[in-house]
């Protein structure tokens, strides 16, 4: 086992919403942070990502901006599950994803996320 201390991590999340009055809207979000993780040096882990809280119906990126946070926990031989928390500003998500490698693992990541320069970029969609 490797102990992950002083690690570093981020993340690039492309999030696109539901079909909201004709329009989906799409937004690129930033995080970057410091953490602790035991396990494997080097493991992947693929989940979903639906968010919730903050007043996402007005897809307001001010919610998805500030503290944030990736918590995983997993275990793989080849192939397994992994428990995934995101949290983004005052937005969450918690889930279970596929696990790739062989691995027994636990990390958490704290920091901060902003969002892309690109803004909100809406798209038509058929609801």
């Amino acid at each position: 086992m490797d102990t992950g201390f002083g690690s570093v991590g981020s993340a690039k999340l492309t999030l696109t919403s539901e079909c909201l009055a004709g329009r989906a809207a799409t937004l690129s979000v930033v995080f970057a942070g410091a953490g602790i993780g035991v396990g494997s040096p080097l493991t992947l882990t693929v989940s979903n990502v639906t968010l919730s809280g903050g007043n996402l119906m007005l897809v307001d990126p001010g919610d998805l901006v500030g503290p944030a946070s990736l918590l995983s926990i997993g275990a793989a031989v080849g192939g397994g599950a992994a428990l995934c928390e995101v949290k983004l500003g005052a937005v969450k998500s918690v889930g279970w994803g596929g696990q790739g490698g062989w691995d027994a693992s636990a990390s958490y990541i704290g920091g901060f996320s902003r969002a892309s320069e690109d803004g909100v970029v809406w798209s038509k969609c058929g609801c």
